[in-house]
Order: structure tokens, then C-alpha cells, then sequence
């Protein structure tokens, strides 16, 4: 059995792999970087320096049968995230591993994405998210649009 662990924090979040050969757990998890709201998605800086900064996600572990099959799986997950390893450049994010420390108080490495520079100074055009959660960012941005439709 081949494992691969990501560590997710935005769209990915509540992913359900469909394979049945594909086992999934799930933990909620955290890691050292800056996370910002590009709209309908977010991005995350995770190797700025002295980041003090938490992203709060998930650590998703998938136990595939065979090394094959834990690639395809990898190469489903770039191709959801813009990802192109021989294209960098043109890449909206970059897959990296970070250390991540999960709610039961496990350190492990992830894989992740990371948002692109090169693609674009995002602090132009992006709302930081001092909470680093962006599923309650987004839930709280709702609110606010609802109050607003109300009054």
C-alpha cells in the first residue's frame, strides 16, 4: 500500500476521493504560513521566513493499492490546482511539502499547494486572512452579504 498525505485548506477540503480502491482519513490539521481570499478560492504562502502565521486545513491521507495509482493521484490534484511541474511559470500553484501538525498533536509531512509568485503579486488583489481558516472566512463573508440583503 502507497500512502500520500496532503495537507488541504481551501476547495479540496471536504474532497471525497471516488475510487473505492483509494482509502481516505481525515484529521484537521495546521501549518506555518499566511493565507489569503482570492474570491472563489484561496492561496497560501508557506515558506516566507519567520512566518509566526497559521493556515488551518486538513491533513487528508490517501492509501492507494499500488504506486501507479497514488501518482494518478497526484497528477489528478495538479491538474485541479493549476499545477504543471514542466511549467512553473504559468503554474497558478506549487506543489511542496510542508510539516503540518494535525489536531491529535502528530507532526507530519504534506503534500500541498502553494500559491504561485511568479503568477502574481496577490497582496494587490487578495484579502489576508489573519483567522488562517478559510472555510469560516468564507462562512463569516456570508453572513455579512445575508445581514446586508436583509437590512
Amino acid at each position: 500500500m502507497h500512502k500520500v498525505r496532503f495537507f488541504f485548506y481551501g476547495t479540496l477540503m471536504d474532497y471525497k476521493h471516488p475510487n473505492e480502491m483509494i482509502e481516505t482519513e481525515s484529521e484537521r490539521a495546521s501549518a506555518l504560513g499566511i493565507l489569503y481570499d482570492l474570491g472563489p478560492f484561496p492561496g497560501a504562502l508557506f515558506d516566507t521566513g519567520q512566518v509566526t502565521n497559521i493556515v488551518y486545513g486538513k491533513m487528508v491521507t490517501f492509501t492507494a493499492p499500488t504506486p501507479e495509482v497514488a501518482e494518478g493521484l497526484l497528477t489528478q490534484f495538479d491538474g485541479y490546482e493549476g499545477y504543471s511541474p514542466d511549467d512553473l511559470e504559468h503554474s497558478l500553484y506549487i506543489r511542496k511539502t510542508v510539516e503540518v501538525l494535525t489536531q491529535s498533536g502528530a507532526k507530519h509531512e504534506c503534500q500541498t499547494y502553494h500559491f504561485n509568485k511568479m503568477y502574481g503579486d496577490m497582496t494587490n488583489y487578495a484579502k489576508y486572512v489573519a483567522s488562517g481558516d478559510w472555510k469560516k472566512f468564507k462562512e463569516q463573508l456570508s453572513e455579512k452579504s445575508d445581514e446586508e440583503d436583509i437590512n
